[in-house]
C-alpha cells in the first residue's frame, strides 16, 4: 500500500461516528435535557425580570421628571393679576460694581411703584453695609418714588 491509500483509510475511519451505547445514550439523555430546560427557563425569567425592572425605572424617572416640569413651569418671573403687595429683595453689599447696586435697586424699585395692581412696596434688605453713596441714592429714589 502507498502512502497516500493508507491515508484515505486513516481519513474515512475518522469520519465514521463513534458508536455509542443505546442503553447508555437513552440513560443520559432525558436528565440533561431536564437540567438544560431548568437552567434556560431561569435564564428567560431572569431577563424578563430584568427587562421589567428596567421599564419601570424608565418610567418612574419620566413621571418624576414631567412632575418637576409642571410644577415648576410659570415659577420664573412672578406677575401678580389682582392687588398684591410687591416685594423688593437687596441682598450682599451694596456696592456700584454688585448685583446690589443702586442702578438695578431703583430700577426694580421703579417696576414695583409703577405696577397698577400693586398697594405696597415692601423694600427688604439684607446686607453688611457698602458704600454710602450708593446708599444715598436708593435713600434718595425711594423719597422720591413715595
Amino acid at each position: 500500500m502507498s502512502e497516500q491509500e493508507s491515508g484515505l483509510e486513516q481519513a474515512e475511519t475518522i469520519r465514521q461516528p463513534i458508536p455509542v451505547a443505546p442503553a447508555a445514550a437513552a440513560a443520559g439523555a432525558p436528565w440533561e435535557r431536564g437540567v438544560l430546560e431548568k437552567l434556560l427557563t431561569a435564564q428567560i425569567k431572569e431577563q424578563r425580570a430584568t427587562r421589567r425592572w428596567s421599564i419601570f425605572f424608565r418610567v418612574m424617572t419620566l413621571l418624576v421628571v414631567l412632575l418637576f416640569l409642571i410644577l415648576s413651569f410659570g415659577h420664573g418671573d412672578k406677575h401678580a393679576s389682582g392687588p398684591h403687595t410687591a416685594v423688593v429683595e437687596v441682598n450682599g453689599v451694596i456696592d456700584g460694581s454688585t448685583v446690589a447696586s443702586a442702578q438695578n435697586v431703583n430700577a426694580a424699585l421703579n417696576r414695583a411703584f409703577a405696577a397698577e395692581t400693586s398697594v405696597g412696596v415692601i423694600l427688604r434688605i439684607n446686607s453688611p453695609g457698602g458704600s454710602p453713596v450708593q446708599s444715598s441714592m436708593i435713600n434718595d429714589e425711594i423719597g422720591r418714588l413715595r
